[in-house]
This record gives C-alpha cells, sequence and structure tokens, in this order.
C-alpha cells in the first residue's frame, strides 16, 4: 500500500500545484484497516468543486464528483459506503491496480 499511497500524494501534488493557492483542498481520513495497516481515503477537490476520493486499497475509485449540464455535482462512480463492503467485493469495484 506504500507505493499506492506514494502514487496518490504525488497524484494531488501535481493536481494541486496547478492551481493558485487556496482553490485546491486535499484530505486524507481513515477508511478502514486491512490486515492489520490502515487504509486511507484521499480527498482531492479543485476550484470548481469537483470532487476525487480514492483509496490506498488498491487505488479504488470511491466517488467521483463531476457537474452535470447544469452544474449540480453527481457521483458518477459505482461504489460503496465504507471499506468493509470493499473489502467483501468480489467485483473489484473502482479499483484502478492490479489485484
Amino acid at each position: 500500500m506504500k507505493t499506492i499511497s506514494s502514487v496518490l500524494l504525488a497524484m494531488s501534488s501535481i493536481f494541486s500545484s496547478h492551481l493558485s493557492a487556496g482553490q485546491a483542498s486535499i484530505a486524507l481520513n481513515e477508511f478502514g484497516e486491512f490486515e492489520g495497516k490502515p487504509v486511507t481515503l484521499y480527498t482531492l477537490t479543485n476550484e470548481q468543486g469537483m470532487v476525487a476520493k480514492i483509496t490506498d486499497y488498491g487505488g479504488v475509485v470511491v466517488s467521483l464528483l463531476a457537474p452535470d449540464r447544469d452544474g449540480n455535482l453527481e457521483d458518477v462512480v459505482l461504489g460503496f459506503e465504507d471499506f468493509p463492503a470493499y473489502e467483501a467485493d468480489e467485483g473489484w469495484y473502482g479499483a484502478i491496480t492490479g489485484r
């Protein structure tokens, strides 16, 4: 999980470096635990309010809030609300890295 965490932190640095200070935010929250190690949920927000929530458990995209044609943010990703559901999932919903 350290490699995925490093990639996510690098992505977040790139994401925020292209914006003026105060326009983007990055938050880290505990999402669960796997084999005695914490699973982190990274929440990246851009200046338009678009939000991406990605874990360091398989790089799972938990949520992606994107604007519709009227500017209303809608979640465009199928996913679960909590980590135990991802742990039990055999379909690997939202995973962007190997198995």
